[in-house]
């Protein structure tokens, strides 16, 4: 059985990567696209690509931290960070990728893709604010995983988990303070946004794809120049056309999901890219 298991650890100071499936080759630019073992770059078809964020938010957290920011400012940090991919123009033209708010889910709403019922799926953004409920390395900041075509690379499904269990991260949208330690939320979302769409990473410091962040950075909020190429690399201006798909099942195996089609035999999908944040000190490095 065919499948792609990607993870990529992101340090303070110190950068680690664990590869279970090859990136895919350096373009001409510094950026890279994710690909499937057989080459094809990760991308969506189907626009505009719709999200949905939990409806507990970060409100109890900062409910205790007053501090550190204002229930409902974290929805807004998330939106600023979808507006940035979405107003990308290539050569004047405006770009297919685009995004679509669908609204707020509970925050008890199942990480994962449902293969029976493609309609049903959603792409979340969660925020996870008990360390019993955070199932991943209690160290990661946030994880991305994405559910594609093995064959085309196409994208059917991508959520987004942010651990707030962890008190070390201080998740913010404020722009100061005082402790010079903090996490802010909408310049780890947009970055985390470029792999939810297919990006790698870029090896331009001061592209929202770089893979380390300072503390208190923001700069990743703002796209640059290597990003909007990627993204008219990736995602031209043109006709996207919307295949049918047949009916799926799924297969479990070496802990991620893998899901292939009957038929015609060329649909094969699988959980794909699980994209991590983690701490060390100093520095977040993606």
């Amino acid at each position: 059985m065919q499948q792609m298991y990607l993870r990529i650890a992101l340090f303070f100071a110190l950068v680690g990567l664990f590869q279970a499936a090859p990136w895919g080759h350096r373009l001409a630019s510094a950026y890279e696209f994710n690909r499937t073992d057989n080459g094809a770059p990760l991308h969506w078809k189907r626009f505009p690509i719709g999200y949905a964020i939990d409806t507990a938010g970060l409100g109890e957290y900062y409910e205790k931290n007053k501090d550190w920011g204002v229930s409902g400012s974290e929805f807004d940090a998330i939106e600023n960070s979808f507006r940035a991919w979405a107003g990308i123009t290539c050569g004047g033209i405006a770009s297919p990728l685009q995004f679509q708010s669908t609204g707020r889910v509970p925050s008890t709403t199942a990480i994962g893709y449902n293969e029976s019922c493609d309609s049903c799926n959603t792409n979340l953004i969660r925020f996870f604010l008990d360390q019993g409920q955070w199932r991943h390395d209690q160290q990661s900041l946030a994880m991305t995983t994405t559910t594609q075509n093995l064959d085309t690379g196409e994208i059917l499904d991508a959520d987004m988990e942010i651990n707030a269990s962890n008190p070390l991260f201080r998740l913010t949208t404020q722009t100061e303070d005082e402790n010079n330690i903090f996490r802010d939320i909408q310049n780890t979302v947009t970055h985390e946004i470029g792999h939810m769409v297919g990006l790698g990473h870029s090896d331009v410091e001061k592209a929202t794809m770089y893979a380390s962040a300072l503390d208190q950075e923001l700069k990743k909020r703002d796209l640059d120049a290597d990003d909007i190429q990627a993204v008219c690399t990736l995602y031209k201006p043109k006709e996207i056309n919307v295949p049918i798909y047949k009916q799926i099942d799924i297969e479990r195996g070496l802990g991620c999901s893998t899901v292939s089609a009957h038929g015609d035999g060329w649909l094969l999908w699988s959980l794909g890219l699980l994209c991590l944040f983690v701490l060390r000190r100093g520095r977040l490095v993606r």
